[in-house]
């Protein structure tokens, strides 16, 4: 399949193409065609419109959420590579992701020669690489929903379950698997409610996400999936009312705000859930907030909090977790 050549772009209102409002940040409905797609297909991405000539055979993926999307979406063997995942879990889609070269083990993306010489027809990507010169090679890409960003680096996208579910579906849509995608996205839904269900009638807490580190404390807004994971398990959210999708609050703001329970993201590469939270509990500018003094710290790897269909997963694993709480 050829990778690098050039392709020519049609204009928005080709008569062949299908519109898809995909992967751009916020809730979307579904195209009238069929689950499938028709070529060219004209992508909604980011705030940009781009034109896939025809069906994409040779895809690779930058970031830890990409690869499970495509997996979600029933189309794990049009994967050439994989690559900056840093070793994040892989869930549900291990065994279907296996056999996909990776091409860098850290957090780096590749060189963009190196994804070139993949000869790739469609990067799908966190979007922190070149897109000029990929688009000078002639290779499509298309930046996951939950990682969209606008013209000055602000972020647009919203941090919800929707993007998530929209990804899987446009992919599906992209890849020919439209209809494992849209199974897929209805076993997640499926989920999600049963959580939402299952937390419907127990008393809130006073909760945030945070991430803990040698140098500080940061936390997340509503602009993240972590905010998605408390409002589904009921928690009410301290810092709910920040824009920013992650920020840094003073130890002042984290004691007044005194929330009853915290959700502490850590990377699973060289740390343990235990170690994280003792590490919190250790810290006596905290002792009196009311979490950290009775104990209520839940855990959580940051890729099942990413945007991904692994933060159904970590929905469910803080589920389980919140249940012990008691």
């Amino acid at each position: 399949m050829p990778g690098n050549h050039q392709r020519v772009h049609r204009p928005a209102l080709a008569l062949t193409a299908v519109l898809v409002l995909g992967a751009c940040g916020g809730v979307n409905d579904p195209p009238a065609t069929n689950t499938e797609g028709a070529f060219p297909m004209i992508v909604q991405n980011c705030g940009r419109e781009i034109t896939i000539e025809e069906r994409p055979e040779r895809v690779l993926t930058i970031g830890a959420e990409a690869p499970t999307l495509v997996a979600a979406a029933g189309a794990a063997d049009r994967l050439v590579a994989r690559s900056g995942e840093y070793g994040s879990p892989l869930g549900r889609y291990e065994s279907a992701l296996e056999g996909v070269p990776e091409l860098t083990t850290g957090h780096d993306d590749p060189a963009t020669e190196a994804i070139i010489g993949q000869d790739p027809d469609l990067v799908i990507t966190r979007g922190s690489e070149s897109a000029e010169a990929l688009e000078a090679a002639g290779v499509d890409r298309i930046v996951i929903g939950g990682r969209c960003r606008g013209p000055d680096d602000e972020v647009t996208a919203e941090g919800t379950f929707d993007e998530v579910y929209s990804d899987i579906e446009l992919y599906g849509r992209l890849l020919g698997t439209g209809d494992a995608a849209t199974t897929a996205v209805a076993d997640l839904r499926e989920r999600v409610t049963a959580v939402e269900q299952r937390f419907g009638e127990a008393p809130q807490r006073r909760a945030a996400a945070v991430i803990y580190a040698e140098g500080g404390i940061g936390s997340y807004g509503r602009l993240s999936i972590a905010h998605q994971q408390m409002q589904a398990l009921g928690l009410s959210k301290v810092f709910a009312g920040s824009p920013e999708r992650f920020f840094e609050p003073s130890i002042e703001e984290i004691i007044e705000r005194d929330p009853q329970a915290l959700i502490v993201l850590y990377d699973e590469k060289g740390e343990t859930a235990e170690g994280n939270r003792a590490r919190l509990l250790a810290q006596p500018e905290l002792a009196e907030v009311s979490a950290i003094r009775d104990g209520d710290i839940l855990v959580l790897p940051f890729a099942l909090s990413a945007s991904s269909p692994l933060a159904v997963q970590g929905l469910e694993t803080l589920a389980d977790q919140l249940d012990e709480l008691g």
